[in-house]
């Protein structure tokens, strides 16, 4: 009997070490974190802090529930630029490494993570090569010979990151991780022939989840918004609050150009918005700026800075997202007379050479 008692009791002390259905922990140390406070953040809720704990000796543990798979950040302060990621599900994760060298940080526990590290690792040399070639990028003369080459090594750095995240990917079960990174990556401007499959092979939980559902409502808009197919027609206010509709433009090209003033890829565009619009506008060509911000105030003040002196409209019911299926900006989409969409996101150089094309003047 007492043989049986201390089985029993040895099996509570062993299930009591096991993390519950839906809850994480996460432990670790690391060498040279200081006697500090580091916070666990979720993302996918706005940033928020879900936990905040001191550190001691470089070494930590938190214990978290979670709804879904999905990534967390664990941030510190003397870690300013980067974060341990960690793509959390049920079970333990093991942190260690140099707190002051990210590229040591080592996260052991979930299959999740190791499919997670595997996209990590093909993207990060890619991301290191785009981070120097834009640095260099922003001490060029805009215009210039030397901008214009690194514009077009930006633009095939670009390719060349999405295919091989891609590529990865698609070799990979298909799991939560697969969500995150098509919802992170791929809704911007979608390969349809390569996204439907992963998107078919989903398990109805990841279909149910956040980014299972982000993906099939962008994917659906984005269809409705394919060159070929009729733009779908919206009216919004304008800086006077007149409502003005995408049908007025009936008749001639126009650039639907979606932006926002806190976007600073979008600040940084809209002087070749500009140029563009200088260089075709006129009854054959015309500009509509969408903005998708929420503070008109703001709005009004980075038109007048940026001196955009096309139509512009804000945007404050989502026509940008459950009708076109905008998931970041600067987005764009090429109206035809006819109403057809003939091209989304075309910029700079591509852009230039687009309207060139149609509107039959050389392109720069």
């Amino acid at each position: 009997m007492r043989k049986i008692l201390s089985a029993l009791v040895m099996l509570l002390v062993l299930l009591s070490c096991k993390p519950e259905k839906d809850t994480f922990i996460i432990q670790g140390r690391l060498v040279g974190l200081e006697d500090e406070f580091i916070y666990l953040i979720h993302p996918g809720e706005g940033e928020q802090k879900l936990d905040t704990l001191q550190v001691k000796n470089g070494k930590f543990r938190i214990k978290g529930k979670i709804t879904q798979p999905d990534i967390y950040y664990l941030s510190m302060p003397s870690q300013e630029e980067a974060a341990v990621e960690i793509f959390a599900e049920s079970g333990k994760f093991i942190i260690s490494g140099n707190a002051a060298d990210p590229d040591s940080w080592k996260v052991e526990g979930g299959e999740l993570q190791k499919i997670y590290d595997g996209y990590r690792n093909v993207a990060k040399p890619v991301l290191k090569e785009y981070r120097k070639i834009t640095a260099e990028h922003s001490s060029k003369a805009a215009g210039s010979v030397d901008a214009a080459r690194l514009e077009e090594q930006m633009d095939e750095l670009t390719e060349r990151y999405f295919s091989e995240v891609l590529k990865y990917i698609e070799k990979q079960p298909v799991t939560m991780v697969t969500a995150y990174v098509v919802a992170k990556e791929f809704l911007y401007d979608p390969d349809f022939a390569r996204i439907d499959p992963l998107v078919a092979a989903m398990s109805e939980d990841v279909k149910a989840s956040t980014y299972g559902k982000m993906i099939v409502q962008n994917l659906e808009s984005a269809r409705k918004t394919a060159p070929g197919v009729l733009a779908p027609l919206f009216s919004l206010p304008d800086m006077e609050g007149n409502s003005i509709s995408l049908e007025s433009y009936k008749g001639k090209y126009v650039l639907v150009d979606f932006w926002a003033s806190w976007c600073g890829p979008c600040r940084k565009e809209n002087p070749r918005m500009l140029s563009i619009y200088n260089k075709y506008k006129g009854p054959q060509f015309e500009m509509l700026g969408v903005s998708i911000d929420r503070m008109s105030e703001q709005w009004k003040l980075a038109v007048q800075e940026d001196q955009l002196s096309w139509t512009q409209v804000i945007d404050k019911s989502d026509v940008s997202g459950t009708l076109y299926g905008i998931v970041g900006v600067p987005a764009n989409v090429l109206v035809a007379p006819d109403g057809k969409i003939v091209a989304r996101n075309l910029f700079g150089k591509k852009l230039d050479q687009k309207l060139a094309s149609l509107l039959k003047k050389p392109a720069v």
